[in-house]
């Protein structure tokens, strides 16, 4: 009988620090049928786990084509977490998924783009960065990225700034207020929250929006949106923390008639709206 918990043993090759609290892991599979075998959308997540401290989901932070390895970042906020932040290269972990619903690439590579996040909520948008960058010849619209974060240190991936901005990713920047890393920076650091960004910027003609981030910020990003008449069906919100056993078993992650961990944690807004507290 197939166990579906049965975990497959990925390799640590590569660890990078990313802010005070979060670190970029590259993961490789010990065993290379796993790896030939390992498919993933943009959005989905799998499951890592440590024996004796359980395990946790993570999103992917890399293109589903880079096929050598795959990325997670993770911020050390729980004992796994900070367990797994202390791992050195070499060390093993368990990995089972990828599970869920991913962001609907059969429509963003027709469509412009408007991503729209928050601190760690910015990581499963770098798997659509790093495929856009690879493909770009079977994109046909413009990217746009609003992220904001607490400070400049707590903006991840800034080291990819730059090659996003060469490659025509239109790049807006917020913080929760300026400090020497922001003003030395050579990127503008709005001060405030990411919703003025939707107030004062242009934003590319009809977009797709993909949205993920912390649930207050979610909310407002939403009003703003209707403001300027978006149409529910094209704003895509990732529920990412609501993710639990991965498997619908659990049902921790019920909302309505779904399972995050099963329909998600990918919808189309207009799917749950109609959900009472679903951010």
């Amino acid at each position: 009988m197939l166990n579906p918990y049965q975990t497959k043993l990925v390799v640590i090759k590569r660890v990078i620090k990313e802010s005070s609290d979060v670190k970029r892991f590259v993961l490789e599979f010990e065993n290379n049928v796993d790896k030939e075998n390992f498919n993933f959308i943009p959005g989905q997540f799998i499951k890592v786990s440590i024996p004796g401290l359980g395990d946790a989901p993570f999103s992917f932070g890399t293109s589903p084509r880079i096929k050598e390895n795959f990325e997670i970042a993770v911020r050390a906020v729980g004992n796994l977490t900070n367990f797994l932040n202390r791992m050195q290269i070499g060390q093993r972990l368990g990995l089972r998924g990828p599970y869920g619903n991913g962001f609907p690439m059969d429509i963003i590579k027709k469509r412009n783009v408007l991503i729209v996040s928050g601190g760690c909520g910015f990581v499963p948008f770098k798997s659509i960065i790093d495929d856009y960058l690879i493909d770009r010849k079977n994109y046909h619209g413009k990217f746009q990225i609003f992220y904001g974060a607490r400070s400049f240190d707590d903006l991840l991936f800034s080291s990819n700034f730059e090659k996003w901005e060469n490659n025509k990713i239109d790049l807006k920047l917020m913080v929760d207020k300026e400090d020497n890393m922001c003003k030395d920076s050579q990127y503008k650091c709005n001060v405030g929250l990411v919703t003025e960004l939707i107030k004062n910027e242009d934003l590319v003609e009809k977009p797709v929006v993909l949205v993920c981030g912390p649930p207050i910020m979610v909310k407002f990003v939403i009003l703003e949106l209707d403001k300027l008449s978006i149409p529910h069906s094209d704003i895509f919100v990732s529920l990412e923390r609501r993710m639990e056993c991965g498997i619908g078993v659990c049902e921790h992650c019920a909302i309505g008639p779904y399972y995050v961990c099963k329909d998600g944690p990918v919808f189309a807004w207009d799917k749950i709206e109609w959900i009472p507290n679903i951010i």
